[in-house]
């Protein structure tokens, strides 16, 4: 039985057992081993995470997977497994905080300082979580029986620690001191039970996940808000732990560039999902 335990210990130091009406319990992700179990596999969906290092070029390995999807190496078998009604047997989740930041970018909005204010930065990571959510809930709904996805709730539980953590401690001593928090604040910690409990639900593990290795070059990217190498290292080491905090191993994509290193990147990975599958189908067979 999965050990529950308050935000408090998940995210630092926060007391939330002294907020009468937020009551809420937690699981810690060091006592979670994997929740893959093959006897619940018939009836969910096959989920592959494609995360990795800013600038790592997993978004545009994506792209190019989910527009050449003939670059699987067995594609015939994979192809038997497809739905009867003719759909797609993938379908794709693009990186939710890039649409996000791209419809700030698009209503001219200057995100370094859109980000200097704390409450748009809480209220950017609110809408990150609930996004997260409804399009890997919706994807249940869909014909597809693979969904590839860029980055998962475990990216934004990893983010959360990252930038999060000064806000959190603030909380903390608001709750202390006072008993009360603003609303962004009680919808911040709302939010944060909600991604834990998607995170450890069983119907959300995750059949793989591809981390794309840094580039050991930094490249400044408008869309992103690291500033420099050390903090892209930063954020790289918080992503392979918090997948592995949760009980999952990671598939490491080597950084390479130069020519044809993007095809042989989108093959590397084409080959991983479709030995996942592959083993995942086998299972499923022997039940």
């Amino acid at each position: 039985m999965k050990k529950l335990i308050s935000i408090s210990v998940i995210f630092f130091a926060i007391n939330i057992n002294s907020i009468s009406a937020m009551e809420k319990k937690f699981q810690d992700p060091k006592c979670v081993t994997s929740s893959f179990n093959e006897k619940n596999l018939p009836s969910r969906k096959k989920r592959i995470v494609v995360d990795g290092a800013p600038r790592s070029g997993k978004t545009s390995t994506l792209k190019r997977l989910k527009s050449s999807t003939d670059i699987f190496p067995s594609k015939t078998q994979l192809k038997e497994s497809d739905t009867e009604s003719g759909d797609s047997l993938f379908s794709f989740l693009e990186e939710t905080a890039g649409e996000i930041i791209e419809d700030l970018i698009n209503r001219n909005i200057n995100i370094e300082k859109y980000f200097g204010n704390e409450e748009n930065l809480i209220d950017f990571q609110i809408r990150i979580i609930d996004k997260q959510i409804e399009k890997e809930t919706d994807q249940d709904n869909t014909e597809s029986e693979v969904i590839v996805q860029d980055r998962s709730l475990v990216s934004i539980y990893a983010y959360v620690q990252k930038y999060f953590k000064n806000t959190i401690e603030k909380i903390n001593k608001k709750i202390l001191k006072t008993n009360s928090l603003t609303d962004i604040e009680k919808q911040f910690i709302d939010k944060l039970t909600k991604l834990i409990e998607s995170i450890t639900d069983d119907k959300n593990t995750y059949e793989e996940v591809i981390f794309f290795e840094r580039n050991p070059k930094f490249q400044k990217d408008k869309k992103r808000v690291e500033k420099n190498q050390k903090d892209v290292m930063q954020t790289e080491k918080l992503l392979i732990n918090a997948y592995k905090d949760f009980g999952y191993k990671i598939k490491i994509v080597p950084f390479e560039k130069g020519k044809g290193s993007m095809k042989r990147k989108t093959k590397n990975v084409a080959k991983i999902i479709e030995s996942k599958l592959k083993e995942l189908n086998k299972k499923n067979y022997e039940l």
